[in-house]
């Protein structure tokens, strides 16, 4: 029976090529962490007991303002909504959906506001009544 042997050169560049994949692999997840926010990122929740709404806000800062994800539950259904971002200065309009027919949303908004001067998220109807006011307060 002849048994081959692979040579010490061989070996050791596989142990590199396996090194190297475990490092590449590392990175993405490092990158992947950060795009997507941190874990213990500060969520910023609220309920509104009049109308039934609440909601819980996760704020990421970007070059070009904040990205705001936000969970909200007990709209009225089919609802038509909007998120306004608010700080000492003024407010805008971070994003604009329909409720789904359970009264609860998932929206990714966008502010020209930057992180640290909001003050407030507020979720409104169309007709711009009040639904639910999130304090960005630590």
């Amino acid at each position: 029976m002849l048994r081959l042997v692979k040579p010490p050169q061989a070996r050791k560049g596989r142990r590199w090529l396996v090194g190297a994949a475990a490092a590449v692999v590392a990175a993405v997840v490092g990158v992947v962490a950060s795009v997507a926010g941190s874990p213990s990122a500060t969520a910023f929740r609220a309920a509104n007991h009049a109308t039934g709404v609440h909601g819980q806000a996760r704020l990421q800062a970007t070059p070009s303002g904040t990205r705001i994800n936000l969970t909200v539950t007990g709209l009225p259904a089919e609802e038509h909504c909007r998120l306004v971002a608010v700080s000492r200065r003024g407010s805008d309009v971070a994003a604009t959906w329909s409720a789904s027919y359970d009264g609860s949303a998932r929206i990714i908004g966008t502010s020209a506001i930057h992180e640290n001067q909001l003050t407030a998220l507020r979720v409104e109807s169309a007709s711009h009544r009040p639904l639910l006011t999130i304090a960005l307060t630590g």
